[in-house]
């Protein structure tokens, strides 16, 4: 009997020491997991940080486009295209105008951007020789500044954004070669601002594009006109009053073309005063569709707008160098495509 009960004894005992161990190592197992995923989950954490951190750092990023008055008809397609490139890109990009084509009004912008942070600016100067050296201030401090629409070839910008101007306005006047061959008398070319540098170059495209097949014309004295559509109009009429031979009134922008347009088309002189010059603009397009301007060529505001934050955005983030010169285009339309770009108009708005 006491031998049972030594034997009964023994098998508790051993029975309790598997139970022991098995207990053991069930818990050593799930700890181990646990350290595992708690690793997992530090390391799942720290991307995800990094990644927002990586996201609010290019969402923070400030670009600046200063423009060279306070708006204008042209104005609002760029604005549009920098602000469909600053919502993809996640950028916050702003708008600069100023009261009036001053370029000290352009430099107090560009200093005052500087005093309060900029990570980029885009810059159409109106005078290149007299914002050169804030420009220099820019670049000295690290920030990239390209141009658009206007260009400072001889400052230190990093690159130019816009069509090459001398070649459009070869384009103006080669169009108009069926128009002014053979023809004889003045040629008057308004400018809203003769300083600029891209408005003096589609001038001497116009003048010398035309002087290869009709040397018998005299250009007068550029005309400065201004950006006000009503003071623009008053200042063309002077000059058809004041030029009866005149038998061609070009444009190198965007307020001269379509007045011109207007003022032959309200004297009664459309397809007799040959009018050519720049941009898209609704009036200008209704104005080539009635004959008062038979060609008028584009420049892509909408892409130098969203080409100017990209191009920025490109070189602050994943630094790509900013291009020399990036060429927008020239679009040329006459009395021949004009009903392509009204269509294409209206389905815009």
């Amino acid at each position: 009997m006491k031998k049972v009960f030594i034997l009964f004894f023994i098998g508790i005992f051993m029975v309790s020491i598997l139970f022991l161990g098995s207990g053991c190592k069930t818990t050593t197992v799930t700890e181990t997991t646990a350290a595992v995923t708690t690793a997992a989950e530090t390391t799942a954490a720290t991307t995800a940080a990094e990644t927002t951190a990586a996201q609010e750092t290019i969402k923070t990023l400030r670009i600046a486009l200063v423009w060279h008055e306070q708006g204008g008809a042209f104005a609002p397609q760029i604005m549009a295209g920098m602000e469909a490139a600053a919502k993809e890109f996640g950028v916050e990009a702003k708008w600069y105008g100023i009261e009036k084509a001053d370029p000290e009004l352009q430099v107090k912008v560009i200093e005052d951007l500087l005093a309060t942070g900029i990570d980029g600016i885009a810059f159409s100067p109106v005078d290149p020789k007299a914002t050169n050296a804030v420009i220099s201030e820019v670049i000295k401090k690290g920030i990239p500044l390209l141009t658009f629409n206007s260009d400072a070839p001889d400052s230190e910008r990093m690159g130019y954004i816009g069509q090459s101007h001398y070649t459009a306005g070869q384009a103006v006047g080669e169009n108009l070669k069926p128009f002014l061959e053979g023809k004889e008398g003045s040629v008057s070319i308004i400018s809203e601002y003769p300083a600029m540098i891209e408005l003096q170059d589609r001038a001497k495209g116009e003048q010398d594009a035309i002087k290869v097949y009709n040397s018998n014309l005299k250009f007068l004295e550029i005309v400065e006109i201004g950006a006000d559509l009503a003071k623009c109009y008053s200042i063309a009429e002077t000059v058809l009053q004041g030029n009866p031979d005149l038998v061609a009134m070009l444009g190198v922008g965007g307020a001269g073309t379509p007045t011109a347009g207007q003022l032959a088309l309200n004297n009664g002189l459309a397809g007799k005063l040959i009018v050519g010059g720049f941009d898209l603009l609704p009036q200008t397009l209704d104005l080539v569709d009635k004959g008062a301007i038979q060609v008028t060529v584009g420049q892509n505001p909408y892409g130098q707008g969203y080409e100017s934050v990209r191009i920025l955005y490109d070189y602050l983030v994943n630094k790509v160098e900013i291009p020399k010169f990036f060429d927008t285009g020239a679009e040329v339309v006459t009395k021949d495509n004009v009903a392509k770009y009204l269509e294409d108009l209206k389905k815009s708005q």
